[in-house]
């Protein structure tokens, strides 16, 4: 009765429970009219759901394929439409169309529909003839539909895997084994060449493979991903895989529990690049505490896969969402799952299209629902599943045919393990079959599957039983098939058992390794921990009836390996295994072993292959050329070493042979070999003497010493040898060391005195950096015309601490330049060690004469672009000679020197430093005059005044001073500008005044502005006296009378009259007033007169300040002359 139809969530609990009624009514008319109640039930729901049409695309490259090469990236897209619009939610599997169910190992893959209307996958398919179709699994708004089938053909040849295994019988050979291993029905033909990487990929040999073996079996691939699994430490606790960069090729996410219960886990991504060969991603995303679980599916519905994981510590889940480059990005909330979670399962629980997560809970015994939102988040059902006692493995399938998925799990009770069913009600609730079938003893895991091709999913039940104890113990395995009744129920069969060393039984998972499309199994062996025996697989072959064959196929995983996952992750299109695993009792980083699968395989083996000598390490690979029914490849690199040989040793000097006593020099070995730098330890030796060890940087090593005696010496360098070199030592190096000239050196008290003076010589006499002092005697000579006849020659003076002083008087030596010379003679102790040797220096020796120097510069301050000039003047004694000689000028680093009578030097701009330069002349003095010297000051600065003189002017007139503006490299900007008078003449009266135009000026940097300032004067004048100047004396009885005559008047003759009256009255009252001109004596005021401006010097200052930082201001003086 039941069919794949989705029904609505509320409809489907009535309609099921119809139907239960209805199987267990007796009678044939009750039974037909309970079915026919039940059937318009059911189509009264289903009416609410939308038809839908499935359309399928295959692709690959740029455009659609109806056949690829081997290898090849296919592209399956799948369309589903309703009759108005594109869906956008829900699940497409990809199923081989020439079977009759699209159950476990016929699913090629499952997608999300995205916001498209689209559901992609990629993939490599195997050779061969295939036949694809899509299938939309139906939501409760949307029915189900099926594409039609699509074909492909692959052709070409089959992928094949090689292995290079090395092995040393004699010391600098190697004996090298390639095994090729491939899945087809022909054997392998052909030869390996094997090559060194590490040498421009030269050929070391070549081999014929063997006859090969037919046979499935399994080539371990070791250390996927090392170091990159659990970084930081702790255990790979789970696997999973899927594209997760839309490449096509199987990616895999290994989950890291961390370093303990409570420390954060972690995931790290390996994006497959074909052949079974991955690169882990650089960003490892953090999980929670106690990570133990990880599932994929597309929880957000973008088409990118993204990853779930169950935090058992923290008791929730952790979400991360692929970006689709093999990254992802965690989600802000984490669902929260019952106690101690230890099993999870990803489907679609409500018949929404999202997928949804089950997860049971091993400390609470509870199942948790959480139902997906489509965003990557997820919101629990509201009742808790209970379970039966520590529950500990979780699968889903649709055990009862009606399209909603079920639940089964194993239980651990006592020692007796129970398989518990829970049937899906379509609203991610479930209900309890009451009956379940029982799990046996120590059941470790369950795999589901259609075992015998009738459509409906079986369950396999992996048990073990410890035979033995200690380290003779072995373990019988038995897996298990219930067959499925399509109802909920399972059949009972009988298994098959197999007998392994190994500790106990652990993952149990499902796949047609064979390719004879019958479901297989394969289950995870654990070793003993404690001998560290190797973990294995073991592969049971299905036969199409629920059974398998009794031999297992076994092959090694490594040591303490996770659950198995399986994929194809060497592009052949058969399914193959992958395990992480790790050193448990250290928590060592681990890596993933690749189990691939094969059922042709062949060997070659170059015997006696020897490596450059001295080569150091190798990397070498062997070369499968492949034939007519498999491709070329090639094995991954393996470090091989080559023989130690000898090192070419030569050893050199800096300098040439023979050397003089103290004198530094370095001798250089370098060894060079017909392989690797060598590396290592030098010792230089000096005859049988050891000298010192240096070590080889590059190759080269050196020792630098300035300690060897007179005499001769034999120099050689002795190499330790290294791993690719052997020991060995140089040539000898004759070294000559003779006597070494001493260094002689006079300090006088001055570089110049005059006759009259007298000079303290300091001769200091030394040898080279850490030789002994010189010792002997000291001769001063000097003056004359040449230092072959000197003027002056002292006394042998014995040094003392390698020094001596004399005191030679200026008149000894002459005026002029005179050569001090010393001349140095070692006694006994150092004549074997110092030859005779000299120094000399310069004094001037000036007259007593004393001239007058002055230095004039052009200008007292400038910018840094304005030069100076600068004029010396030197003066002698009246009547005398005028001085000859040298002016020297300095300020700073400048510096230069003039001849006598020229002394006008020329200062370019930008020579001196910014501020206050203090110009220093200095003469050099001759045989007449001493030495003597001046300063003057300039300064630099970034804004410059000068004022031109103006005109002499008289009192009464103006004047003009043209204001210029200069500028340095660093400044640009606006100038307010002031100016005022600074200082008079003393007693001046009827001061001038100063005016600029303009009052501002923009300059630009490097560049000038000008302005122009007037002065007015002042000229003499007497004031006339004016016509109303005696009404100011009138007293004030005149404007009493006038205000008695407007009192005295009517109000409307005041209007005309009053002006009149007011005059007349005040006029006439001027001689009736107390006093008449009202200054009490009745004389008239003397006349005013203003003064002339006072002759002579006025010094204005103008200013220039900057507009917007008044700490930039300049200034500059001008004189006006009044006469």
């Amino acid at each position: 009765m039941a069919d794949v139809l989705r029904l609505s969530a509320v409809a489907r609990p009535v309609i099921d429970s119809c139907l239960r009624f209805c199987n267990v009514r007796s009678g044939i008319f009750l039974l037909v009219l309970c079915m026919i109640l039940c059937g318009s039930w059911r189509g009264n729901a289903a009416q609410a759901q939308s038809a839908t049409s499935t359309t399928l695309v295959i692709a690959s490259g740029t455009g659609p394929a109806t056949s690829v090469a081997s290898g090849s990236v296919v592209t399956l897209t799948a369309s589903v439409t309703t009759a108005s619009a594109p869906v956008k939610i829900g699940q497409v599997n990809f199923c081989d169309a020439s079977v009759a169910y699209c159950t476990d190992i016929h699913r090629i893959g499952t997608a999300q529909l995205t916001s498209a209307g689209t559901a992609v996958i990629k993939f490599q398919p195997g050779l061969g003839s295939h036949s694809y179709k899509a299938i939309f699994a139906g939501t409760n708004s949307c029915l189900g539909s099926t594409s039609a089938a699509a074909a492909l053909s692959v052709t070409g040849t089959a992928p094949t895997t090689t292995l290079l295994q090395t092995s040393s019988p004699s010391s600098g050979t190697y004996d090298l084994t390639a095994t090729v291993s491939g899945f087809g029905s022909a054997a392998l033909t052909g030869s390996i060449s094997f090559t060194n990487l590490s040498d421009a990929s030269a050929v070391l040999g070549t081999a014929t493979l063997s006859a090969g073996t037919a046979g499935l079996n399994f080539l371990e691939l070791q250390n996927i991903g090392a170091p990159n699994i659990a970084p930081g430490g702790g255990a790979a606790v789970g696997i999973a895989t899927a594209d997760f960069n839309g490449d096509g090729i199987s990616d895999l996410a290994v989950l890291n529990s961390g370093t303990s219960s409570t420390a954060a886990g972690s995931v790290t991504v390996l994006l497959g690049s074909g052949g079974g060969n991955f690169k882990a991603v650089a960003a490892n995303p953090a999980t929670g505490q106690g990570s133990g679980v990880i599932v994929t599916a597309d929880f957000n519905g973008d088409g990118i896969p993204d990853i779930a994981v169950a935090n058992g510590t923290t008791n929730n889940i952790t979400v991360l969402l692929g970006n689709g480059d093999g990254t992802f990005a965690a989600t802000p909330n984490s669902p929260a799952t019952g106690s101690g979670p230890n099993a999870m399962i990803a489907s679609d629980f409500n018949g929404d299209g999202i997928p949804d997560l089950a997860i049971v809970n091993g400390t609470s015994n509870t199942l948790t629902i959480l139902l997906g939102n489509g965003d990557g988040s997820f919101t629990p059902t509201t009742n808790t599943q209970q379970t039966g006692a520590a529950p500990y493995f979780i699968a889903t399938a649709d055990f009862n045919g009606d399209g909603i998925a079920d639940l089964a799990l194993l239980n651990s009770d006592g020692g007796t393990d129970t398989l518990t069913i829970y049937l899906g009600n379509g609203a991610g609730g479930f209900t309890l079959v009451t009956t379940g079938p029982g799990a046996g003893t120590a059941a470790a895991a369950i795999a589901i599957a259609d075992f015998n091709g009738d459509g409906i999913p079986d369950i396999a039940i992996e048990n073990y039983v410890v035979n033995g104890a200690g380290l003779d113990s072995t373990v019988t395995v038995t897996v298990s098939v219930l067959q499925g009744n399509g109802d909920g129920t399972f059949q009972a069969e009988s298994g098959v058992s197999f007998q392994s060393q190994s500790a106990s039984a652990d993952a149990l998972l499902v796949a047609d390794f064979n390719n004879d499309g019958i479901p297989d199994v394969a289950v995870d062996l654990l070793s003993q921990a404690e001998v560290r025996f190797p973990n294995s697989v073991a592969v049971l072959l299905g036969t199409g009836s629920s059974m398998f064959t009794t031999t297992a196929i076994s092959s090694e995983t490594g040591l303490f390996p996770a659950p198995l996952i399986a994929g194809d992750f060497n592009g052949d299109g058969i399914p193959d295994l992958a395990t992480p695993f790790h050193d448990q009792t250290v928590f060592d980083p681990g890596s993933v072993n690749l189990l691939v699968t094969f059922d042709q395989t062949a060997t070659a083996t170059a015997s006696g292959i020897a490596l450059p000598p001295s080569s150091g390490m190798n990397e070498v690979v062997a070369n499968y050329p492949g034939d007519s029914n498999f491709s070329a490849s090639a094995s991954a690199p393996v470090s091989l070493t080559a023989l130690a040989g000898p090192a070419t040793i030569s050893v050199t000097s800096s300098i040439a042979s023979p050397i003089s006593y103290g004198t530094s020099i370095t001798f250089t070995a370098t060894l060079t070999g017909a392989g690797a730098t060598p590396t290592g330890t030098v010792t230089f030796y000096d005859g049988s003497g050891q000298l010192a060890a240096s070590q080889l940087q590059n190759g080269v090593a050196t020792y630098t010493s300035a300690n060897f005696s007179v005499g001769t010496h034999s120099i050689a360098a002795q190499y330790a040898g290294d791993a690719n070199y052997t020991s060995g030592t140089s040539s000898v190096f004759p070294l000559v060391v003779k006597p070494a000239n001493a260094n002689v050196t006079i300090t006088p008290s001055s570089s110049s005195l005059s006759t009259a003076q007298s000079l303290n010589v300091t001769v200091t006499v030394s040898g080279a950096a850490g030789s002994p002092s010189p010792t002997g005697t000291v001769i001063l000579s000097g003056g004359g015309i040449n230092a072959a006849s000197p003027s002056y020659a002292s006394a042998p003076m014995t040094l003392v601490s390698g020094s001596a002083t004399f005191t030679v008087s200026g008149a000894a030596l002459g005026a002029g330049q005179d050569t001090l010379v010393a001349a140095y003679t070692p006694d006994a102790t150092s004549a074997g060690l110092y030859a005779a040797s000299s120094g000399r220096t310069v004094v001037i020796v000036t007259g007593t004469g004393a001239p007058t120097l002055t230095i004039t510069p052009s200008a007292t301050s400038i910018t840094n672009q304005q030069s100076l000039t600068v004029a010396v003047a030197i003066a002698g004694i009246s009547g005398s000679p005028a001085p000859t000689g040298a002016i020297t000028l300095t300020s700073g680093s400048y510096s230069a020197q003039m001849t006598l009578p020229n002394a006008a030097f020329s200062i370019s701009a930008g020579t001196l430093s910014a501020g206050s330069n203090t110009l220093t002349a200095a003469y050099s003095g001759d045989g007449l005059y001493m030495a003597s010297s001046g300063t003057a000051t300039v300064n630099v600065s970034d804004v410059v005044v000068s004022a031109t003189t103006p005109s002499p002017v008289t009192p009464g007139s103006s004047t003009t001073s043209t204001i210029t503006l200069n500028t340095g490299s660093s400044y640009s900007g606006t100038l307010n500008l002031s100016c005022s008078l600074t200082t008079p003449p003393a007693n001046a009266q009827s001061l001038p005044t100063c005016t600029l135009n303009p009052a501002a000026a923009t300059v630009m940097t490097g560049a000038t502005a000008t302005t122009s300032l007037t002065v007015k004067t002042t000229a003499a004048a007497t004031a006339l006296l004016q016509p109303f100047d005696r009404l100011r004396g009138m007293g004030g009885g005149g404007l009493a009378l006038a205000g008695l005559v407007m009192l005295g008047t009517s109000l409307r003759r005041r209007r005309w009259l009053s002006v009149l009256a007011m005059l007349a009255i005040g006029i006439s009252g001027a001689g009736i007033g107390c006093g008449g001109n009202g200054n009490g004596s009745g004389s008239p005021n003397p006349p005013p007169t203003t003064a002339a401006t006072t002759a002579g010097s006025y010094v204005f200052t103008v200013t220039a300040t900057d507009s917007t930082n008044s700490s930039i201001t300049a200034s500059s003086t001008v004189s006006v002359m009044v006469q």
